[in-house]
């Protein structure tokens, strides 16, 4: 456009923000997370080393390394997304300015009892595993009421019972479970008070409680310079946007810890997202991308 801002604009392009061998491996190597130390631990669910798989299809995983960049040599980082969820559908906007990332953690729980015959064991005589799992699905809804915030979320999305035949009493579930917030204080709570709910539903159930902590990313606050510049751009462009956290994990997140950033969100038909479903109109993305550019070219310019 014959403009020649003061700071030079790239486009980056990460690959693996939910991959095969953990998420956001992309942002992780150019912020210098990848370390030969890490890519030595790095398995996909099948317990595959990360690091045979890339040597299998002619890659050194060492490369991974030289993407590593200066921090003084990036100013700000700026992500367009799809929102991957309702909020802006609903409300018929065509924009979301993020001013929060969430942060999150994850837990693998076990709870183990007693598998007996479900004829000839009476029900005050059980140590039923899956009761316990229920009891806790139970009580999410009053730990968020209690402990959480607007932004809290949990979700128990996969559970195992075992022996799983249908005349047995469960002597063993395991199930994850999946907690997220915008503030790391009241994510600290919510560990807490899941941690003290399961140790008192096992008491109470005879069963015997477990957990290990699978992974843990740390909320990020969007730079307030890029958030009021987007919403000052979008403005100008007559869009209407909604300010709203990032319920999912980005890149961003991971180049949060390292520099400024910012998210611009466009809608998610019927909020569906990692399916066959999956819709954006054209005229949103071009809405988000109108609005990224200008916004770029106001912060390159910028002191």
């Amino acid at each position: 456009v014959g403009h020649q801002p003061r700071r030079a604009l790239e486009l980056l392009a990460f690959s693996d923000e939910e991959g095969r061998f953990g998420g956001m491996f992309g942002s992780q190597a150019l912020c210098g997370q990848i370390t030969p130390e890490k890519l030595a631990t790095m398995k996909d669910l099948d317990g595959i080393p990360l690091g045979d798989e890339m040597q299998r299809h002619g890659f050194d995983p060492l490369d991974a390394l030289d993407a590593a960049r200066d921090p003084d040599s990036l100013a700000g980082y700026l992500e367009l997304h799809i929102e991957q969820g309702p909020v802006l559908d609903r409300l018929h906007k065509p924009l979301g300015v993020v001013d929060e990332i969430t942060g999150l953690f994850t837990w693998s729980v076990w709870l183990r009892g007693e598998a007996n015959h479900a004829g000839t064991t009476p029900m005050d005589m059980r140590n039923d595993a899956f009761m316990g799992l229920a009891d806790f699905a139970h009580e999410i809804p009053r730990i968020l009421e209690e402990n959480g915030g607007p932004r809290s979320r949990a979700t128990i999305g996969k559970a195992q019972i075992l022996p799983g035949a249908a005349n047995t009493v469960p002597g063993l579930v395991e199930f994850s479970l999946d907690a997220r917030d915008t503030s790391e204080a009241i994510l600290d709570e919510l560990s807490s008070a899941f941690r003290k709910a399961l140790q008192a539903i096992a008491r109470r159930r005879k069963l015997m409680f477990e957990f290990e902590q699978k992974s843990y990313l740390p909320p990020v606050s969007c730079h307030p310079q890029i958030v009021e510049q987007v919403m000052l751009q979008a403005g100008q462009l007559g869009l209407d946007y909604q300010t709203m956290p990032s319920g999912a994990a980005h890149d961003a997140q991971i180049m949060g810890g390292m520099l400024p950033v910012g998210m611009i969100f466009v809608p998610s038909k019927n909020g569906q997202s990692h399916s066959p479903a999956e819709w954006t109109a054209w005229s949103d993305i071009e809405a988000g991308a109108n609005v990224m550019l200008h916004t770029l070219l106001q912060l390159a310019d910028s002191e």
